[in-house]
């Protein structure tokens, strides 16, 4: 029978045994000392979440409205926690704090932090700017370069270029035949390698070799091809080329073991962004990441700051040039799109006048080696300028406008015109002729701008060529062979009997492209032996050598 299971109260036996397993689990728990069940609340049926609708509340068409949030009353306020509301430290733009621990021990967490402060403030001490001079000591290799730099070791104005005739021969030929002067890539410097610059002593010699080889062979000083290397860290390394070429002819010479001849200095601690080594004289020209420029004197063994940029904390100094024909006025470029012009005998606590040429970074400054008065940049706004200086300061009011969304109100100097490109532009440089104007773009070209000061003349060739480096590879830079060859008198007319021009740039293919005046290529220099991308390439200042390096402060040479 469905019902015989009910008693006479109508609870079925299924709820009486529930019951009474209730209650003896609250007996249980009594025993163990915890609180039990309320009894009131034992079986009793869920209670429904529905929440009823007040007539007030309704709307006409009989929808409750949306409820408000109601203000709490005074009580409810008063049993709120007083707890104060916690913010980081980081929030309150405060120091993070250390605090010990009942045993006077930092916590692990407090530790590690501690230990990660050091490491920063340490890193930021290591790369601050070190003011004031900075001693170092000659050693073999720098006595060398002090007897080379004797002005005896240059061609003179009187050299005549007949001595270079029986040597000239075809460019593309000559420059077909470069090879690598040994096998693999020499590790010079320990980081990225930013600029290089070959030593220009061993001009004279080689000319008067190629005339009177017999009779002047056993007058002349021992041979020596010396390069300065500057690195993203601001090592400066003076490397001993002709040794490393002898040395790598012997037939147990091991690349990997080979320690070359090479004294370092440390000059600055962020990338040196340009060497110059002037003719005729026993000191080195470098400009830093770290807003400044110095010079090396090799006789006194010195470092002595020649320009301190005036908001060096923030501001770096990208390249810089010398005028043409006096070496003491230096033309130098900065972050911002600025200029100035630096003479080198005055106190570098002198205040300089800044000349705003581009609203955006420039990356290379250089003079026309034919009139010293033009000048080109190129930079971060896609163009190359080329400024008459002569109206740069406040007569040129023709030549100056201001720019409206520059938040400086800055005015910036109105160029004589403005070479464009579709990306930013890596470098300009003027040919040793002062004609045509050189420019490496990330628009994977090379603009040859041809005759550009005569607009009736001027025409544009455009080199396609890869130029996407990346981030760890220093940016391609197209240069002239003979560009470094113009900073006074005695230079020019040496310069007057080098070889026929030539552009040399680095390839993404891991070899060195080389380009005739007309845009042709002449040669594209590789070896088996090269792991890494030679991306800074740079001429000898007159003889058919170029000096590579590459990001992992190895180089290699071709002649």
């Amino acid at each position: 029978m469905l019902g015989g299971d009910n008693d006479n109260n109508g609870i079925s036996l299924y709820e009486l045994e529930r019951e009474q397993r209730i209650a003896e689990q609250n007996v249980m728990l009594k025993s163990l000392g915890l609180i039990a069940a309320s009894p009131a609340i034992v079986g009793q049926q869920p209670f429904s979440r529905k929440r009823k609708v007040s007539e007030n509340s309704k709307t006409t068409s009989g929808v409750s409205a949306r409820r408000t949030k109601r203000e709490p009353t005074n009580k409810q306020l008063d049993q709120q926690p007083t707890t104060p509301v916690r913010y980081s430290l980081r929030s309150r733009g405060q120091a993070a704090s250390l605090s010990l621990d009942s045993n006077g021990v930092l916590s692990e967490g407090n530790a590690a932090m501690l230990d990660l402060q050091q490491v920063i403030l340490s890193e930021s001490n290591s790369r601050a700017r070190a003011f004031g001079d900075i001693k170092f000591e000659r050693d073999s290799l720098l006595d060398q370069l002090a007897s080379l730099s004797d002005s005896s070791h240059y061609a003179e104005p009187g050299v005549s270029s007949t001595l270079l005739e029986s040597s000239k021969s075809n460019s593309a030929n000559e420059y077909a035949c470069l090879k690598s002067a040994f096998p693999g890539s020499v590790k010079v410097i320990k980081e990225m390698i930013f600029a290089i610059a070959v030593h220009p002593s061993t001009v004279f010699q080689c000319l008067l070799l190629i005339s009177k080889p017999k009779i002047l062979k056993k007058h002349l000083p021992q041979d020596k091809l010396l390069s300065f290397v500057g690195d993203k860290r601001g090592a400066l390394a003076l490397w001993d080329i002709s040794d490393t070429i002898t040395k790598s002819k012997d037939s147990t010479f091991d690349i990997d073991d080979f320690n070359p001849s090479v004294t370092v200095f440390q000059p600055f601690k962020k990338p040196i962004s340009k060497i110059i080594i002037p003719q005729h004289s026993t000191s080195v020209l470098l400009s830093s990441y770290d807003g400044s420029i110095r010079s090396m004197d090799i006789e006194r063994g010195i470092f002595t700051d020649l320009f301190v940029h005036p908001n060096h904390r923030n501001e770096i100094v990208t390249h810089f040039d010398l005028s043409y024909p006096s070496s003491y006025i230096i033309w130098a470029t900065d972050g911002s799109g600025a200029c100035v012009a630096i003479d080198s005998r005055e106190p570098v606590e002198m205040t300089r006048k800044f000349h705003q040429l581009s609203d955006k970074k420039i990356n290379t400054i250089h003079l026309n080696p034919a009139d010293p008065n033009i000048l080109a940049v190129a930079g971060l706004d896609r163009t190359v300028k080329v400024f008459d200086i002569r109206y740069m300061g406040g007569n040129g009011q023709n030549h100056r406008r201001k720019v409206a969304d520059d938040a400086n109100d800055d005015d910036l100097v109105e160029p004589v015109f403005t070479l464009e490109h579709s990306l930013s532009v890596n470098s300009a440089y003027w040919d040793p002729s002062g004609k045509d104007l050189l420019s490496t773009s990330f628009d994977d070209s090379i603009g040859l701008w041809k005759n550009v000061l005569k607009s009736r003349e001027a025409g544009l060739l455009k080199i396609k060529h890869n130029n996407q480096t990346g981030r760890w590879v220093q940016k391609f830079k197209a240069v002239w062979r003979g560009q470094d060859g113009f900073y006074n008198d005695r230079q020019k007319a040496a310069a007057e009997i080098v070889l026929p021009s030539a552009i040399v740039v680095g390839n993404m293919q891991r070899a060195v492209d080389l380009y005739g005046p007309n845009g042709i290529r002449l040669a594209s220099l590789t070896d088996v032996s090269l792991t890494a991308i030679p991306a800074v390439n740079v001429f000898h200042p007159y003889l058919n050598i170029i000096v590579s390096g590459n990001a992992s402060g190895r180089m290699n040479v071709w002649n």
